[in-house]
């Protein structure tokens, strides 16, 4: 029977052979190692990055988020979070215009003065159903980049 590296080497390309490797592994029972491509970012849990990875610093205390289109592929957005940070971000207020009633005795209609201009008060107020802490729980791991 050959061995599979010989078998491997008969297929082209990176990703074929990954596939025979595991297909081959399955029907015979072996357990077949697949290589992690490099810049590949795996979230660990552990204190340290294995050997022939390194720790993916802009991610500690940071959400990981996919790349939108046009989007800047490792960019690098707010303040991180500090160990266990519950971070009130669900109490929050907000700033709007509200029409005003003025004047007495029908001389300034409903919100609007004598010259038909709109008018309006400035609020502020808080958002009293949010939920203390944190919009988003989150679990801590170490992120770590194949080098």
């Amino acid at each position: 029977m050959a061995d599979l590296k010989t078998i491997a080497s008969g297929v082209a390309g990176g990703v074929a052979t990954t596939i025979v490797l595991a297909v081959l592994g399955y029907l015979f029972g072996w357990i077949v190692q697949v290589p992690v491509p490099h810049g590949a970012v795996v979230a660990f849990e552990r204190v340290e990055c294995p050997a022939s990875w390194e720790a993916m610093t802009a991610a500690r205390g940071r959400y990981i988020v996919g790349l939108n289109d046009n989007g800047h592929l490792g960019a690098v957005q707010g303040t991180p979070l500090t160990d266990l940070e519950n971070r009130a971000a669900g109490l929050h207020t907000h700033t709007y215009d509200t029409p005003y009633v003025g004047g007495s005795g029908g001389e300034i209609a409903w919100g609007k003065d004598a010259d038909r201009n709109l008018l309006k008060s400035r609020e502020t107020k808080p958002n009293e159903n949010g939920v203390p802490g944190t919009n988003a729980p989150y679990v801590q791991l170490l992120w770590c980049r194949k080098i």
